[in-house]
């Protein structure tokens, strides 16, 4: 038999003499990892069938209890028998040549569901809205078309106009079978089952944009403490100089030319008839001045690349004190009341039809909006694509963490096929599940400086720094040497 790199299975053998050693080998072999990959587990019976009815009671135990859905049992005697079990239809199938049984096993529960119609829900949810605006592919429908596709079934559509609660609502009491759009888990729902955690995400804060500070005056703010300390030190040097200069004024005119050099990063020389004062506070100048020339330059990429805002609002403390009403998915608010509580008389719960049509208005009310952060991505780059200058940024500080999902029917056996496509999947490098940075803004112009983004420059800077640095000592010593040489 032909297997596919996703579909190729591995088996576990159990043998057992009498059945009540399955549920003791089960509970065994349950604390080792390989047996949470759902792995094809086959029961070697050793014992003689008497009653179709035993094995087909005893499967259907096992599948509720364990979940285990790629399973069946083995009768060597009288004659070799494959039992297996199918949830979907309900019913045992068996086979008695011993070449079909394992190619039935492999193949029948991991590759092919004989087109079973799979039910899902389709609502105009605010993520489908945001793909459609920005004319880009729904990844989540792709990736459940190509799923459907390669399991050998097929889709029953069922669309509705209500929105996520009307849908799990269909999902609660069993109308359709899931729901193929990725959300947020806000909360354990007893009525649900879900997948694997598809990805570990935030509900973040979009938040109006503060004014922008121009570039001239940000030059100031990004200059660092260190730039004004050694600015000072400096100044208070080259007072010293002049004061010690009025009583040596055969010295002023080398002083000035010294401090001319240094000014225009030249080397200084021929300072050997000046006085051990000069001397010392000029080297102090000159080492200052390299320091301060670096942490300009450095002040100035920073205030070159990164747009800065007035009061911008980036923690919940701000946020708080903006007093800004926060409009939030009605379905997410308990979850964000019990995490921030420090925000609970702000937020004001709204459909999703509601929020979708407070972020496209344009209308400049200063308003904020939780959302998932990949929502809020999209909110953003559906800005950016339509040339609309945007009114929001993502805040910096994260509203809750959590995980995002994708939802099915209680007890679903779905549940189990799909874990086990996408575990596949995920092996072999076809699909990834996502991790969203805790930290994020809305525009690459915003992102904070780091030697990440110009780590190249940086390093040029310090090693122009510290060979400055170097040949100024070498200078020193060489200066040092031909004066006790002419003594």
């Amino acid at each position: 038999m032909n297997w596919s790199p996703l579909t190729a299975p591995s088996y576990v053998f159990l043998y057992m003499s009498k059945y009540k050693d399955v549920d003791r080998k089960l509970k065994f072999v349950s604390q080792f990892k390989f047996f949470k990959s759902k792995l094809p587990t086959i029961f070697i019976a050793t014992f003689h069938l008497q009653k179709m009815d035993t094995p087909k009671e005893l499967m259907k135990t096992i599948w509720r209890k364990y979940s285990l859905l790629y399973f069946g049992i083995l009768f060597s005697s009288p004659k070799s028998i494959l039992m297996t079990y199918h949830p979907f239809r309900d019913e045992i199938l068996n086979t008695s040549n011993i070449l079909e049984a394992g190619n039935s096993l492999a193949n029948y529960h991991f590759t092919d569901m004989n087109g079973v119609s799979l039910k899902a829900v389709i609502f105009n949810s605010l993520p489908h809205r945001l793909w459609m605006k920005l004319g880009l592919v729904n990844e989540d429908w792709e990736l459940w078309t190509n799923l459907v596709k390669n399991l050998n079934m097929s889709f029953e559509k069922t669309f509705i106009r209500q929105g996520f609660r009307r849908g799990m609502q269909m999902l609660k009491i069993g109308e359709v079978d899931f729901c193929p759009y990725l959300y947020f888990l806000n909360e354990l729902n007893s009525n649900l089952d879900y997948i694997a955690p598809y990805g570990v995400e935030y509900l973040v804060a979009l938040v109006p944009q503060s004014k922008k500070i121009h570039q001239s005056f940000y030059m100031f703010l990004t200059l660092s403490p260190t730039f004004w300390a050694l600015v000072c030190g400096s100044l208070i040097s080259l007072i010293i100089t002049a004061i010690i200069g009025r009583r040596n004024k055969r010295g002023n005119q080398y002083i000035i030319f010294a401090f001319v050099k240094t000014l225009c990063n030249q080397s200084v020389s021929n300072i050997s008839s000046l006085h051990s004062y000069h001397i010392l506070l000029i080297n102090l100048w000159q080492y200052a001045s390299l320091l301060i020339l670096a942490a300009y330059q450095v002040s100035l990429l920073k205030s070159l690349l990164i747009a800065k805002y007035d009061q911008q609002i980036n923690t919940i403390q701000a946020l708080k004190s903006s007093n800004l009403p926060i409009y939030i998915p009605i379905d997410m608010k308990t979850k964000v009341e019990i995490s921030v509580p420090l925000l609970k008389t702000q937020l004001i719960p709204l459909s999703y039809d509601d929020i979708d049509d407070i972020i496209f208005e344009f209308d400049n009310k200063r308003r904020a909006l939780i959302l998932m952060h990949s929502t809020a991505k999209l909110v953003i780059e559906a800005y950016s694509r339509h040339s609309i200058d945007s009114s929001y940024h993502i805040m910096d500080e994260v509203i809750t963490p959590g995980f995002s999902t994708y939802f099915f029917t209680k007890n679903s056996p779905y549940v189990n096929i799909f874990d086990k496509m996408l575990l596949k999947q995920y092996q072999h490098g076809l699909e990834s599940r996502y991790t969203f940075s805790r930290r994020t803004s809305s525009y690459n112009e915003n992102t904070k400086l780091t030697l990440n983004h110009l780590q190249g420059v940086f390093f040029v800077l310090l090693f122009g720094l510290f060979l400055s640095t170097f040949i100024f000592t070498l200078e020193r010593f060489q200066m040092r040497y031909f004066c006790s040489k002419g003594d």
